[in-house]
């Protein structure tokens, strides 16, 4: 979406975006306005807080100078690898008018947007997954925080799954143990691998948006599972609702393999309201029984 976003500035979609989210001090390259919710604001943030070697995701959108109407001088990446405001913060200060575009500036022929890992330019979300993982691979500080009111079992499964060490049909092909295909069984679109199940796959998603509306907070959107299992802590709501998120979260992924092998190994069909409902219940059950705060009510 974003990159539709900086390559479609003439769609009505882009239009409504701007209109909605532009404020008179927002320096991002992407228009965000905090004070509202939504799938933007969560696309956004993403693109602000996840570095890959070091570089934030909104820096690998790179404009190519064309007629400089769509290309922000400041705020947009263009001519560096980082936009012109980080490289020259005093001059940015002294601007009168940040949001300028490069035909304020300079100018000739048309504007284009290229994702600048590509060689030629192009963007592909295979392609973004791709360097999310080449820079984990590169050495992950990640350490599981131990959640104490869900059983061992299911802090160890999203142990193993943040290291891909599950037996998904990607990794049995890695070690030789599979030869068909390794597509994902619950929505057949990509290569079945753990960030894939419990992140991108259209039947989590779906069941990822049934816990925030169940539990009352933003849409769950990210892209890596260690960001999955971070996404408690930037929830603004007590400590006690936090443990709680965190330990759903780990729930609903030991859920989501248990549906996934009963679709493999047993032809059970798969259904978003099962998993939700098997969610719910398991995550009461034990928060009120295994939890520090024993005893608490559905309602809470």
């Amino acid at each position: 979406m974003a990159w539709h976003f900086k390559s479609e500035s003439n769609s009505l979609w882009h239009k409504v975006i701007v209109a909605l989210h532009s404020s008179r001090v927002g320096w991002e390259g992407f228009p965000i306005k905090k004070s509202l919710s939504g799938a933007w604001n969560n696309i956004v943030k993403v693109l602000i807080n996840v570095k890959v070697g070091g570089i934030h995701i909104k820096n690998f959108f790179k404009g190519v100078i064309g007629n400089g109407n769509n290309i922000s001088f400041w705020l947009d990446t263009w001519i560096t690898d980082e936009p012109l405001k980080n490289k020259f913060p005093e001059l940015f200060r002294i601007e009168a008018v940040k949001k300028c575009t490069i035909v304020n500036r300079l100018t000739d022929s048309n504007d284009k947007w290229i994702w600048s890992p590509q060689k030629d330019g192009s963007f592909l979300v295979k392609a973004v997954e791709s360097l999310l993982s080449s820079d984990r691979n590169l050495g992950s500080n990640f350490v599981l925080e131990w959640c104490g009111w869900i059983p061992d079992k299911c802090n160890i499964r999203i142990w193993r799954a943040e290291m891909e060490k599950i037996p998904t049909k990607l990794a049995l092909r890695k070690r030789n143990v599979l030869s068909g295909d390794p597509s994902c069984p619950l929505c057949c679109s990509a290569d079945e691998s753990a960030e894939h199940i419990f992140t991108a796959c259209s039947v989590s998603a779906a069941v990822w948006n049934g816990i925030s509306i169940w539990c009352k907070i933003p849409f769950i959107y990210v892209f890596l599972i260690k960001d999955l299992l971070g996404f408690h802590s930037s929830v603004p709501a007590s400590a006690k609702k936090k443990e709680a998120i965190y330990g759903i979260v780990i729930i609903v992924c030991w859920s989501l393999w248990r549906a996934r092998n009963r679709l493999v190994f047993s032809n059970v069909p798969v259904r978003i309201d099962r998993i939700l409902s098997e969610v719910k219940a398991i995550s009461f059950l034990w928060y009120s029984n295994r939890s520090t705060y024993k005893g608490v009510s559905w309602e809470e």
